[in-house]
C-alpha cells in the first residue's frame, strides 16, 4: 500500500495558556529550586505588587516594614534570577583567620614526635628550636599531636579525654551549703514562718532570701 495516497488529517492547535505575571514568578522559583523562606518572602511581594501597601503587606505577613523592604530591593522583576536574592545570606566571616601552622613547620613537628614520642610540647618546643633554629609555641605542637593523633597510646590518651569530661560535675544549687549555720533561736523563728517546710530547694530559699530581709 502506498503510504503516500493515505489521508492526512489535521488537527487544530489549542491555544496556549499563559500564566499570570505572579504565577510565573512562582514557577520560576520552583524551577530554580528556592527554599521555603525565599518562597515566602516572594509571596510578601506579590502581595504588595497586587496593590497592598507596605505597611497592611507588613501587618499581613506579620513582620516590620523594614523586613520588607530589605528582601524588595534585591528583587527585580525584570530579571527573575534575582530570585535566588532573596535567599538567606550567609554568616559566615568573608575573612578568615589563616592557619599559622607551615606545611614545613608540620613537617618538622611530626618528626620530632614521632622520634621522642613519650615527651611532651613543652619539650619538643625546646628541641625544635636546637635543631632547626626556630622558635615555635607549644600550643602549635599540641595541635599537629591532636589533628594527627600522635599519642604514645591512642586509645588510652582517647579514654582519659573522655574520663576527664565525666569528672566536671556540676554544681546544683540544692548542694550548696549555707556560709553560716542556723542557730537554734533562728531555727524556731524559721519554723514560724508562713508555708515553712517543702522541698529542700523550698527551705534554701526560704532561708536565703529571710536573712536577707
Amino acid at each position: 500500500m502506498n503510504t503516500l495516497n493515505r489521508p492526512i488529517w489535521f488537527f487544530p492547535a489549542q491555544p496556549l495558556k499563559l500564566l499570570d505575571e505572579y504565577d510565573r514568578w512562582r514557577q520560576v522559583a520552583k524551577i530554580l529550586k528556592l527554599s521555603k523562606e525565599a518562597c515566602l518572602r516572594l509571596e510578601w511581594i506579590i502581595y504588595y505588587c497586587e496593590g497592598h501597601a507596605a505597611t497592611s503587606t507588613a501587618r499581613h505577613y506579620g513582620i516590620s516594614r523594614k523586613t520588607f523592604y530589605k528582601w524588595f530591593k534585591v528583587f527585580d522583576r525584570d530579571n527573575l534570577y534575582s530570585l535566588y536574592q532573596l535567599e538567606d545570606k550567609s554568616k559566615a566571616p568573608k575573612k578568615t583567620r589563616q592557619r599559622e601552622i607551615t606545611p614545613i613547620q608540620e613537617q618538622r613537628i611530626i618528626q620530632l614526635r614521632k622520634r621522642y614520642i613519650r615527651w611532651g610540647k613543652e619539650k619538643l618546643a625546646v628541641i625544635y628550636q636546637e635543631e632547626f633554629g626556630e622558635k615555635i609555641s607549644a600550643w602549635k605542637i599540641q595541635k599537629v599531636i591532636e589533628n594527627w593523633k600522635l599519642y604514645y597510646h591512642p586509645q588510652k590518651a582517647y579514654k582519659n579525654k573522655l574520663k576527664r569530661r565525666k569528672n566536671k560535675k556540676k554544681k546544683r544549687i540544692t548542694e550548696l551549703k549555707l556560709d553560716k549555720k542556723v542557730s537554734v533561736p533562728e531555727e524556731s523563728r524559721l519554723h514560724r514562718l508562713p508555708g515553712h517546710g517543702g522541698s529542700k530547694m523550698e527551705q534554701f530559699e526560704k532561708i536565703y532570701f529571710y536573712r536577707r530581709g
